[in-house]
Order: structure tokens, then sequence, then C-alpha cells
């Protein structure tokens, strides 16, 4: 039985290879994620809109709820969520204290961010680095890594890719969250949306075009009955959905974010639109996965130049 679970971690860790960047995918599809996490009662959608809710606060609430999370819901036992000084290869924790780190450790947290992906470590070579089970990094967007998690124990049955994934998806988040850069996502339409929905937008379009993590914007032509109905829909929506009104050459125009929501679930909303009396004619979904940030705004460009 040791023997099989030595060979399963060695097939996961394979895998792991394989896959690089998008090692926490692994064999699970975009309906796999959202069949395990976004329809649990507690789901990853729940815990990306607590520290979101955090972040508006701070960065050092957000961080301190990331620690609860992986504490309670990810049940890992023994960890380090660490902030990073690459210059100086310095780490702290949430609460901004230097913390010192034994070489070994030092040396895996490197590989991870030279290699650009998590690594593992397998039972045999546990006691070789420090007790250390998985050294998770979490990068901006321009690949710098701002984050790590150091796990160092968790129970067996909660040592699993799932787990892992949803792990690594929660913690590029608030990378990315921590890394963004206002002035990279100028654009003309931008400028008049709420710096928050600019902030999602570039951030799933990341987490689309890198891990494959579908996501998608639905871009609708507005009169004045369907702006009011969705105003008060504005009230109705799911934890991390958006909508932001703007106007663009005397028109008004709803963008409708669906984080982790392919283009089915686009699709239903406008279905609901539709149901309730609209005819929607001039509408546009725009789906995340593989797909970047750049395509997503000419997309929304090319939108706008047919209104």
């Amino acid at each position: 039985k040791i023997r099989g679970n030595e060979e399963k971690l060695r097939y996961f860790k394979n895998r792991l290879r394989e896959l690089g960047r998008s090692f926490y995918v692994l064999k699970i599809s975009h309906n796999q994620l959202e069949e395990k996490y976004l329809t649990k009662p507690y789901s990853l959608r729940n815990i990306l809109y607590e520290i979101e809710t955090a972040f508006q606060k701070s960065k050092q609430e957000a961080l301190i709820k990331l620690e609860a999370v992986i504490k309670n819901y990810f049940k890992v036992k023994d960890f380090d969520l660490l902030l990073v000084d690459r210059k100086n290869l310095e780490f702290y924790t949430p609460n901004l204290i230097k913390k010192k780190l034994a070489t070994r450790e030092v040396e895996l947290i490197q590989n991870s961010f030279e290699q650009e992906e998590a690594i593992f470590i397998s039972s045999e070579e546990k006691d070789l680095n420090n007790n250390l089970l998985a050294v998770i990094p979490g990068f901006n967007w321009e690949n710098k890594p701002l984050l790590v998690l150091l796990v160092r124990e968790m129970e067996f049955l909660d040592f699993n890719q799932e787990n892992f994934m949803a792990m690594f998806i929660t913690l590029s988040y608030l990378a990315m969250r921590i890394g963004f850069v206002k002035d990279t996502f100028k654009d003309e339409f931008c400028k008049y949306c709420d710096p928050r929905f600019v902030k999602d937008v570039y951030t799933l379009s990341y987490l689309g075009e890198k891990y494959k993590l579908n996501s998608s914007l639905v871009a609708i032509l507005l009169n004045p009955k369907l702006e009011n109905y969705l105003k008060s829909y504005k009230l109705r929506l799911r934890l991390l959905d958006r909508i932001e009104f703007l106007t663009w050459q005397d028109k008004k125009i709803a963008l409708i974010l669906f984080p982790f929501e392919g283009k089915n679930g686009a699709l239903g909303f406008v279905e609901r639109i539709k149901k309730e009396g609209f005819e929607l004619r001039d509408y546009q979904i725009i789906p995340f996965a593989n797909s970047s940030l750049t395509k997503i705004k000419q997309e929304v460009r090319a939108f706008l130049a047919l209104l």
C-alpha cells in the first residue's frame, strides 16, 4: 500500500512537471473545477470574495484572512505564508516581521521561483528538507514572486491535487491583487470603470490565459428600461460577479463579469434577461480561457465600434 501511494505521488509529480505552470489544473477540467468548488456550500468563490473584501481594507488584512483560509478550509496544520523581497532574498510574515529560514528552505523557494511552479517533496525526502511538504509561489503580472506558501504538515487525505489547485489559485489571486499596477490596464473605456472592476478583468484574464481557468464578460448596449432592470439586478449578483455601467460616445453600456463562469454561464444570464421580456440585439459574450488581455480588450473595442 505504501509503495502504491509512493507510485501515485511519483505519477502526480511527473504530471506536474508536464503541465509546468499549469500544474494545479492537472486532469481536472474547468467543468470539474466548477463542480467541485463553485457548487460547494463554502466554495472557492466564497473564499476569493472574503479575501477580496479583506483586501479592500488593507493588504495585511487580506494576508491574515488567507492564513485563516489555509488553516481552516484547506486543513493545513503547519505552514508559513510569507511576503517575498526577491531583491534581498528576504521573507516577511503578514505582520511584516522578518522570517529567518533555513538554507535548504531558501534553496527550495528559489527553485520554485526559477521553475515558476510549486515544488512537492516526497515523504522519503521530507526529513532532508526541513519537514517541508510543498512550496507554492505566488507571482504578479510580471512573473515576479510576491508570496510563497511553505506547507509543513497537513492531513494525508487533504494532500491532493484539488486542494493544491485551489490553494494555488487563491495564492495567485492575492499575489496579483497585491502586484496590480493601475496603469497597466489603460484603455479608453477603462477610464470610466471602477478600479476594482478593472482589477477583476485583469486578474481573471491572466488566470484564463495562463492557467486555462475560464471566466466570461458580457457587453450589452442599454436602453433606459434595461439599464434600470440591470441596476436592480446588481443587488442580486452572486458573490464575485460584477456589473459596470459606462457611457461610450453617448451610448450606455453594461459590462457584466462572471468569474470562473464560462460561456455557458454567460449565455444562461443572457437567456434570463430575454425571459424577462427584453430584446437583446447588441451584446457580446467574451470568454477568458486561452485568451490574452490584449485579445479581450480588442473584442470589447470591436463590440463598441459596431454600436
